[in-house]
């Protein structure tokens, strides 16, 4: 039996895949924070969730949408860069945000962990076997790393503000 200090997975979710890969843009992501906590602050004055605009008072275009439907990280890091080229760790205002969902929140997340060498993968759903998976260490440090994010997010008082507003 072979005994692995290290999981055989770890190197592949360490390094960009064609759609985490930076690309051309690698250069806006280099200096970003390493810890989760505060990639997430980073991708909150990045990105507008299309269906949450209108709690920022921000109204979208036919045109700001279309950018829901960019998947690649190197396009939406191109697409962030066009509308504002200052670096991506100062916040947008809600309407200089580039419009995504959830979907851009999480590649952006994992292209940035991983273009630091930190291993990261997308999962999502609700099934049953996710349980099991995030047993490690790696994966439960990572999940309560952003359990205390989404905690601290829900304590502040614009969260608070969007949740009154849909009771």
């Amino acid at each position: 039996m072979q005994v692995f200090n290290t999981p055989p997975t770890l190197p592949y979710y360490s390094r960009p895949g064609p759609m985490t890969s930076p690309g051309q843009h690698a250069a806006l992501i280099k200096d970003l924070p390493g810890d989760v906590s505060a990639l997430a602050t980073v991708l909150h004055g990045l990105i507008v969730h299309e269906h949450l605009a209108g709690l920022y008072g921000v109204t979208l275009t036919d045109e700001d949408r279309a950018s829901v439907h960019v998947r690649p990280a190197e396009d939406l890091l191109g697409l962030i860069a066009a509308r504002d080229s200052r670096p991506l760790s100062e916040p947008r205002e809600p309407d200089a945000r580039l419009p995504g969902n959830c979907r851009h929140f999480t590649v952006l997340m994992v292209a940035m962990l991983r273009a630091q060498g930190t291993p990261a993968r997308a999962r999502c759903g609700f099934g049953g076997y996710f349980g099991n998976a995030v047993r490690g260490s790696l994966g439960l440090r990572v999940l309560e790393r952003l359990r205390a994010a989404v905690d601290a997010r829900r304590r502040s008082d614009r969260w608070q503000a969007a949740r009154d507003l849909h009771g």
